[in-house]
């Protein structure tokens, strides 16, 4: 392991030099200081910084988001397996039904959906919070629809995700809608959300 260069130590003087006494002196007795600096036992690169804000007590800092933006007529009064067809997928699962996705909306609805690209791996309640402070939910099963109906190929670029329906069978994972594909066929799929969203997926969200 490379020492510490004179800038990187002239760095830490600086921030160390922005915090007040009292505070430093807090933070020299609670040992987290020399925790944080255990680099060769602590593995950095695996902390959440904005975890590690929360548990000390401090605001998460914004994430941001490169967005793109499609309008879109939605119809929710047309059925599940209505949408699915019109889409017209090579690839489709079968759980994918009204039933596992029942909505309450009604009518006919011109919407901007906004696909949100965060540009890194993350876990959906960091995908969530993200889509929330800029003042948009998660779309649900039959706007994601609607969007693969009016932009066939859009999905084939990247997988674009549906967070906001979600659906879990008697023994599985908690499930949500997603549209995939590339040059030879267009899916339509159930992603677990569990895992850590992959750098190239889009989250598809429209206005609160």
């Amino acid at each position: 392991m490379k020492e510490a260069t004179l800038k990187q130590a002239g760095k830490v003087l600086e921030v160390i030099g922005d915090t007040p006494c009292d505070q430093l002196q807090k933070l020299l007795g609670s040992g987290l200081f020399s925790d944080l600096l255990l680099l060769d036992v602590a593995n950095i690169d695996s902390v959440d910084r904005n975890v590690f804000r929360r548990v000390i007590g401090l605001e998460p800092l914004g994430i941001s988001a490169m967005i793109t933006s499609y309008i879109v007529s939605i119809d929710y009064n047309r059925s599940v397996k209505n949408g699915i067809k019109a889409g017209n997928y090579e690839l489709k699962n079968n759980d994918i039904t009204s039933d596992n996705f029942p909505s309450r909306e009604v009518g006919t609805r011109e919407s901007q959906i906004k696909l949100f690209h965060f540009g890194k791996i993350m876990g959906t309640d960091e995908v969530l919070g993200g889509i929330d402070r800029q003042g948009y939910r998660p779309i649900i099963l039959k706007e994601l629809l609607a969007l693969g109906e009016k932009y066939p190929n859009l999905q084939r670029k990247f997988p674009i995700i549906g967070l906001g329906s979600v659906w879990r069978n008697s023994n599985g994972p908690y499930c949500c809608p997603c549209l995939d594909g590339d040059g030879l066929e267009r899916d339509l799929s159930l992603y677990w959300i569990g895992s850590r969203w992959d750098v190239i997926c889009r989250f598809a969200a429209v206005r609160k």
